[in-house]
C-alpha cells in the first residue's frame, strides 16, 4: 500500500498542466527528536515526511505520509523500537467561489493503512509514550473515509465559516490481545469568525465539536470517548518587516465510557483531561528571501474524570517548549527551512506509571525543503 502511495505521489508531480494553471508541490525533510527522563530513560524519534499536492483553480489533491523510527531505552539496559511507514493521508477537494451567496468547499479524505498495526511487545512499549512527546504518535490504523463540507463568506472586513465532517473508521488489529478493533465513527462541527481590525491587525475566534461513536472489539462494545469541545481565540499583527501571532485555546472533554472490565486505553489521548494551549509565533523578514522564525508554547492538561482505583486515572501533564529557525527561498521553485526547539514535559501519574510522574527533557531538530512548480 505504501508503494501505491509513492506511485500516486509520482503521478501527482507528473500531472500535465493542460493549460489549467495547475500548481504542484512536493515536501520532504528530516525531523529528529531526542529526550531523557529524570529516571534515566531515554528515547528518540526520526521522521522523514513525504507530501505531494496538485492544485488547480477549483480543486486540490494531496498525499501525506512519512517514514518513522521511534526508539526507547529504559535505564535497565533494555530497548524497544517501532519503525516503518506511517499511514498515508489522501485528500481531494473542490471549491465553488463567487457563484453562490456563500463560498463552498466540498471534499473527501482517506486514511490509507500503510503503517504498522498488530503491535508486538516492542511496539506496545513505544505506544506507551506520551502523545505530546512525539511528532507522530502511532503509525498504523484502518481504512478511514472522511467526507466534509465547508461554507464561508466574507463581508466588510469580516469572514465567517462553518464546517461539517463525518469520519468513518475501518477495522484493524491493534495488537495480539486487541484484534478486530472497530473504532467508532466521528462527527465533527467546526466554526470560525475573523475580523480585520486594521490593515495590520486581525483577530479570530474558532470552535470545534466532536462526537465519537462506540469502539467495538471482536463485535463487542469496548469503549466510547466523551464528546470533545474546543474553543479558542487568536490575534495577529503584520508589518512589512515582521509578523506576530498569538493563540489561546481550550479543549474540554466529557468522561469516556468503558464497557468491559478488561478495557485499556488504545488511543490514550482520547482519555485525557481538559487542556489549555498558549502558542506564540514570530516571523522577522530579514530580506525578501530570508525569514527568521521564533516560537514558544505552553500546554497545561488536567486530570481526567476517573477515580484512582479504576486504573484509568490520568493526572494530566504540563509541556513547555521554545525554539527558533529560518526559512530561506533558494530559487523561485525551492524553499528550505530549519528549526531547533527544546522542551520539557511533565507527565503526571497515569495508567502506564501509576505510582510516579515522569519529566521528559529534550530537543527537536527539523530540516524541510519544498518545491513548487
Amino acid at each position: 500500500m505504501f508503494v501505491a502511495a509513492i506511485v500516486c505521489t509520482v503521478a501527482i508531480l507528473g500531472l500535465p498542466d493542460a493549460g489549467l494553471g495547475m500548481e504542484r508541490s512536493f515536501n520532504t525533510g528530516l525531523e529528529v527528536s531526542w529526550w531523557k527522563t529524570d529516571e534515566g530513560d531515554s528515547g528518540n524519534q526520526v521522521v522523514v515526511p513525504l507530501a505531494a499536492a496538485a492544485r488547480g483553480e477549483a480543486f486540490r489533491f494531496s498525499l501525506l505520509s512519512a517514514i518513522v523510527r521511534t526508539s526507547v531505552k529504559p535505564d535497565d539496559g533494555s530497548s524497544a523500537t517501532l519503525a516503518g511507514a506511517a499511514d498515508t493521508k489522501a485528500d481531494l477537494s473542490y471549491q465553488v467561489q463567487d457563484r453562490l451567496p456563500v463560498d463552498l468547499l466540498a471534499g473527501i479524505g482517506f486514511n490509507l493503512p500503510t503503517g504498522r498495526t498488530d503491535l508486538d511487545e516492542e511496539g506496545l512499549a513505544v505506544a506507551a509514550l506520551p502523545s505530546e512527546l512525539l511528532a507522530i504518535n502511532g503509525i498504523g490504523g484502518g481504512f478511514d473515509v472522511n467526507p466534509y463540507l465547508v461554507a464561508a463568506r466574507q463581508f466588510d472586513g469580516w469572514s465567517a465559516g462553518f464546517g461539517l465532517g463525518y469520519l468513518v473508521r475501518g477495522k484493524y488489529d491493534y495488537s495480539d490481545a486487541l484484534e478486530d478493533l472497530d473504532p467508532g465513527d466521528v462527527l465533527t462541527l467546526t466554526a470560525r469568525v475573523s475580523h480585520e481590525c486594521t490593515d495590520a491587525v486581525q483577530g479570530r475566534l474558532f470552535a470545534e465539536y466532536a462526537h465519537y461513536g462506540k469502539d467495538e472489539l471482536d463485535g463487542q462494545e469496548y469503549y466510547r470517548d466523551g464528546d470533545l469541545f474546543l474553543v479558542g481565540l487568536g490575534a495577529s499583527a503584520s508589518l512589512p518587516a515582521w509578523r506576530l501571532e498569538a493563540t489561546v485555546s481550550g479543549v474540554f472533554r466529557k468522561k469516556a465510557a468503558f464497557y468491559t472490565t478488561s478495557s485499556t486505553p488504545v488511543e490514550k489521548e482520547k482519555n485525557y483531561g481538559d487542556e489549555l494551549h498558549v502558542d506564540l509565533r514570530h516571523w522577522l523578514h530579514l530580506r525578501s528571501t530570508t525569514t527568521v522564525v521564533s516560537h514558544a508554547g505552553v500546554l497545561v492538561m488536567g486530570a481526567n474524570g476517573f477515580d484512582e482505583e479504576s486504573g484509568l486515572r490520568h493526572e494530566g501533564m504540563v509541556k513547555v517548549s521554545a525554539g527558533a529557525g529560518m526559512e530561506k527561498k533558494i530559487t523561485d521553485a525551492c524553499t528550505c527551512a530549519f528549526d531547533l526547539s527544546v522542551f520539557s514535559l511533565k507527565d503526571k501519574a497515569n495508567w502506564f506509571h501509576p505510582d510516579e510522574e515522569l519529566t521528559y527533557s529534550g530537543f527537536t531538530v527539523k530540516a524541510h525543503a519544498r518545491w513548487a512548480f
